[in-house]
């Protein structure tokens, strides 16, 4: 546990100075929508879902798991719970994107919570969702309607644009008051802001979500659960490679069987990454509040 700050920093100067790397190969060859969705899948799963793929153990920490019916129990909780989102979104989707990205942008404010706090790192966890409607709106409003009917769609898409201009006014405040104590914050936001403004909101998803926000949970979960970074990994790998086959499987299926592959894969990402935020997000809070 004693390597997690170090390590931290470390995902820090990386995610620094890979992002701008990133930005300039995006805009020299600036992938169609497309592309952007076939890449979307596999870098989530591949890059995005170790960090979740460790909440066995965390359960384990949590609860004595000893017997295969303990194990049996938890995995069917959580697998119940996912399922239980899945159908929220088939009978109510509206409502279902609307507390997906609520209960979102308070996990994702996670992210810079052991430096500001709950209430001052909010305004950096509304900033993540709605920043990509920031520019690149109409985008934002192709990619809700995908999931959910217009115009509800469209709606959506203009309120996340109005937020976006007062999350980043807070999130500015918020980090000028700690530019002393906590300057690599302010780095990574300008860096979000930038990806934001530059790239549409695929590729800003794709570059925090697995670049900054996944490491960044696996690094601090693996910490708190006295594993090494190579330890967490070994742990995570049985749920990785189940989770990467099947998004695998996933891809070729819709590539064969699908005509409107767009839609299919987004509804299959962003409703898979819904259902199974709700459980680790509740499991998270829970293990974090034994920790501190």
């Amino acid at each position: 546990m004693s390597r997690t700050p170090h390590l931290a920093g470390r995902h820090r100067f990386l995610f620094a100075a890979i992002v701008p790397f990133l930005l300039v190969i995006f805009l020299t060859f600036q992938p169609p929508l497309i592309w952007q969705i076939i890449a979307l899948g596999p870098l989530v799963a591949l890059l995005g879902l170790p960090h979740g793929a460790l909440d066995h153990r965390v359960a384990s920490a949590l609860w004595p798991l000893i017997t295969r019916r303990d194990h049996a129990v938890f995995i069917a909780g959580y697998i119940g719970l996912a399922f239980a989102v899945v159908v929220l979104w088939i009978i109510v989707p509206s409502f279902a994107l609307a507390a997906f990205l609520i209960y979102s942008a308070l996990h994702f404010s996670d992210d810079w919570r052991a430096e500001l706090g709950l209430w001052q790192s909010l305004p950096l966890g509304i900033s993540v969702i709605a920043l990509p409607a920031l520019v690149f709106q109409s985008n934002a409003a192709v990619l809700f309607g995908f999931l959910i009917a217009e115009p509800t769609a469209t709606l959506f898409a203009a309120l996340l644009h109005k937020m976006a201009i007062a999350a980043i006014i807070a999130s500015v405040l918020c980090l000028v008051v700690n530019l002393r104590t906590a300057p690599w914050v302010t780095v990574e936001y300008a860096l979000l802001v930038a990806t934001a403004l530059l790239t549409p909101p695929l590729i800003y998803f794709v570059i925090y979500f697995c670049l900054l926000h996944s490491p960044r949970h696996f690094l601090l979960t693996a910490g708190l659960l006295g594993l090494t970074p190579l330890q967490g990994l070994r742990a995570a790998w049985p749920i990785l490679m189940a989770t990467l086959a099947m998004t695998a499987l996933g891809v070729i299926v819709l590539a064969v069987f699908t005509p409107a592959f767009e839609p299919a894969t987004v509804q299959i990402v962003f409703i898979g990454l819904a259902a199974v935020t709700v459980p680790h997000m509740l499991l998270t809070a829970v293990f974090r509040s034994t920790h501190q």
